[in-house]
């Protein structure tokens, strides 16, 4: 039996506001996440701290719930710790070991991304 345009408008339109009910709360929750996502990176960015190490720009931020991570961009080099202190201790550790690796390999090191002049202006790396 072939039903009309009408009846499968109106069986269409009954069911849309639980249809937009159920798509409204999916979206809030997408929100809700992305909101809490957004506030643990401004955190880690409130707490973040540059240094530099041989010349390489590193940085230690703290996100929540995680505890601190490091990286060193330019060596692709990176750690995590409970502590700051834990975090920059590991990420002295994995430059040093990239260092190594690059001699090992007899290949050269990128560019500090500061001048040796300029460090020495900037003070002594931590």
């Amino acid at each position: 039996m072939a039903t009309s345009g009408k009846t499968q408008s109106a069986e269409v339109s009954a069911s849309a506001p639980g249809l937009a009910a159920r798509e409204r709360r999916r979206l809030e929750r997408q929100i809700a996440a992305l909101e809490a996502q957004l506030a643990a990176w401004q955190d880690a960015l409130a707490t973040q701290h540059l240094h530099l190490r041989r010349g390489y720009i590193c940085t230690l931020f703290h996100v929540a719930g995680e505890g601190w991570t490091g990286e060193c961009p330019t060596l692709h080099a990176g750690s995590q710790g409970k502590t700051e202190q834990e975090a920059s201790e590991e990420l002295d550790d994995a430059i040093e070991a990239v260092i190594e690796v690059f001699a090992e390999l007899k290949r050269e090191l990128p560019p500090p991304d500061v001048a040796h002049d300029a460090q020495a202006v900037a003070g002594p790396a931590d």
